[in-house]
C-alpha cells in the first residue's frame, strides 16, 4: 500500500482555517476551555435575518392559501359576477398558470 502525501494547495482546507478565514478566529482543538468556558466567537446579523424570514413566511401563506383555496370562493363569486361556473374557474386556472410560468424568471432574477 503506497501512501501520497498531498501538498498544501491540493488539500482541502482544514475547518480552523475556513474559521480563521471567514470569522478571523481559529481556535485549535486541542486548545482547553480557560475557567471551565468556552467561549465562541460568531458574527450575528442581529433580527433582521429573522424579520426576511417571517416575511417570507406570511407572502407564502397569503398568496399560496388564496391561489390554492380559490374553490371556496367560487360559488360566491359566481352569485356576484353573475358569471358561469366555467368563466369563474378560467380565471382561477389563469393564476395557477401565471404563477407557474413567472417562478422561473422570479429564481433568476433573484
Amino acid at each position: 500500500m503506497k501512501i501520497q502525501i498531498m501538498k498544501s494547495d491540493e488539500r482541502k482546507p482544514l475547518l480552523c482555517e475556513k474559521k480563521k478565514k471567514y470569522v478571523g478566529v481559529c481556535e485549535s482543538e486541542n486548545d482547553e476551555p480557560k475557567n471551565g468556558v468556552i467561549h465562541a466567537h460568531r458574527t450575528s446579523e442581529g433580527c433582521s435575518a429573522w424579520l426576511v424570514v417571517a416575511a417570507s413566511f406570511l407572502c407564502i401563506c397569503v398568496l399560496d392559501g388564496t391561489m390554492y383555496s380559490f374553490g371556496c370562493f367560487l360559488d360566491p363569486l359566481m352569485a356576484e359576477m353573475k358569471q358561469s361556473r366555467g368563466t369563474i374557474s378560467s380565471v382561477g386556472s389563469l393564476q395557477v398558470a401565471l404563477s407557474a410560468f413567472v417562478a422561473p424568471l422570479a429564481a433568476w432574477l433573484v
